[in-house]
């Protein structure tokens, strides 16, 4: 437990380094949206290439189709959680019961996993993490919007999964898919096998080298949004129910599932990883959007990110997770 608590110290240490730069005014709100394209136009979508593609086989990807399932339903407890709630809470404002919903079922599931995961099963394990977030980003488009808007669900709302990162994980099936007609090729033209695989190992190497800045580059990015968040909520009893529900119930919901259902270690262990996760950095500017509460998105933010330095290490203990 101290070993996956020193680990996510860690990345707080990180988380600080955005913080002070923001603090000190070295960067202001229209860098921090400009790093964050960039983060998920080139840095990100890169690493997915990277690791899907150099890490599995494309029959490996179709034997763990469990695992965006898995975290999907991840997702959907959280949502039905967040109903609950609300259905008990029916004094809050009208726009603090859609946030904490969304809040509910959405969790940090990308880059908080990828940078503890990183660090506990190194690159396998990011591989892992960026292939499972095909069910969440299902998830969001749908339940997650309904839940901030309060809205029916709609098909139009798939048309948001069209985003450079879930073009960038088609891509790396449509590579892994070529790279099965390698050993083909070499036969019938060896010159052109030669070619193909020197200009592929190239693409990869160079998705290499810009993946490796996903990690510290979302770190950054997370302090410097957390040093310009409101803490006008942090210490209410809303909040406290809120981070609950988040770090403790959901969890465990989660931890029933995920032992009921027949899943490979590997692919349990990384689902619950998932589902420990705090409250998704992108809840702010989905709040703004959507005309949520966007200081109690912030708090959330803020607080569960803050608690959850304790509660991930108890969870993972008890999985045992991280004990080695």
């Amino acid at each position: 437990m101290l070993q996956v608590f020193l680990r996510i110290l860690a990345i707080f240490a990180v988380f600080a380094a955005g913080f002070v730069l923001r603090r000190r005014q070295t960067v202001d709100d229209r860098f921090i949206r400009q790093f964050s394209q960039v983060l998920m136009s080139i840095f990100y979508p890169a690493l997915i290439l990277n690791t899907l593609v150099l890490k599995f086989s494309l029959g490996e990807l179709a034997r763990l189709w469990i695992l965006p399932v898995g975290a999907g339903l991840v997702m959907v407890i959280g949502w039905l959680v967040g109903g609950g709630m609300n259905l008990a809470c029916r004094h809050w404002p009208e726009s603090q019961l859609r946030t904490s919903r969304f809040l509910c079922t959405v969790s940090n599931y990308s880059f908080l996993p990828l940078m503890l995961v990183a660090s506990l099963w190194g690159k396998r394990g990011e591989a892992l993490v960026v292939f499972s977030t095909l069910g969440p980003e299902l998830v969001l488009w749908t339940l997650g919007i309904q839940a901030i808007t309060g809205h029916k669900l709609r098909w139009s709302m798939l048309r948001n999964l069209v985003s450079i990162p879930m073009l960038a994980i088609l891509l790396a099936f449509v590579l892994l898919a070529l790279k099965t007609q390698l050993p083909a090729l070499a036969l019938r033209l060896p010159v052109v096998h030669a070619v193909v695989r020197e200009l592929g190992g190239t693409l990869l190497y160079s998705c290499g080298l810009a993946g490796q800045a996903t990690i510290p580059v979302a770190a950054t990015i997370a302090g410097m949004r957390m040093a310009s968040m409101s803490p006008h909520h942090m210490f209410s009893g809303r909040m406290a129910l809120l981070t609950a529900m988040r770090l403790l119930l959901i969890p465990a919901l989660s931890l029933l599932l995920l032992q009921w259902l027949p899943l490979e270690l590997e692919v349990r262990q990384l689902l619950l990883v998932i589902a420990t996760m705090p409250v998704a950095l992108t809840s702010v500017p989905m709040a703004e959007i959507y005309h949520g509460d966007s200081d109690f998105a912030a708090a959330a933010v803020l607080m569960t990110h803050i608690a959850c330095l304790a509660t991930i290490p108890l969870w993972l203990a008890l999985a045992g997770i991280g004990a080695a």
